[in-house]
């Protein structure tokens, strides 16, 4: 008899998103990832941010741009409404994110999202469409 038993969980979330252009599909990701963790029309846009960041891939790029996103929320409780894409290449990206801090009267959380993962994560442009899938530990 082993002495551990495996759990089945479904601790998973993820979305998918689909765009023109390239700017577009890291732009309506970023506001999606936020839209999964308060509803979006309470977020106004009162100071802006400045990212930047690098990546081996289009996948990459993606998760370590949504990790970023994240990472204001959980390790800054500020939220993104708005973003303007500027530079954007596979092996990176700069942009500008417009929002506010968080605040419990006006913004109530949906769900907690601890990470996004590299699982089943994926861009690809086909069809003359942008194509991103992302999954997130819940």
């Amino acid at each position: 008899m082993t002495p551990y038993l495996p759990i089945e969980h479904t601790a998973d979330g993820g979305l998918t998103v689909e765009a023109a252009t390239a700017e577009a599909l890291f732009a309506e990701a970023a506001l999606a990832l936020v839209a999964q963790i308060v509803d979006p029309v309470h977020i106004q846009v009162r100071q802006w941010r400045e990212l930047a960041l690098g990546g081996a891939d289009w996948t990459d790029l993606m998760v370590n741009w949504l990790r970023e996103v994240l990472y204001l929320f959980n390790g800054e409780l500020w939220l993104a409404g708005k973003v303007e894409m500027g530079r954007l290449a596979p092996a990176g990206l700069a942009a500008r994110l417009g929002g506010e801090a968080f605040d419990r009267t006006r913004h109530d959380v949906k769900n907690e999202i601890k990470a996004v993962t590299y699982h089943q994560a994926r861009v690809k442009f086909e069809n003359g469409r942008w194509r991103a899938q992302v999954i997130f530990d819940l």
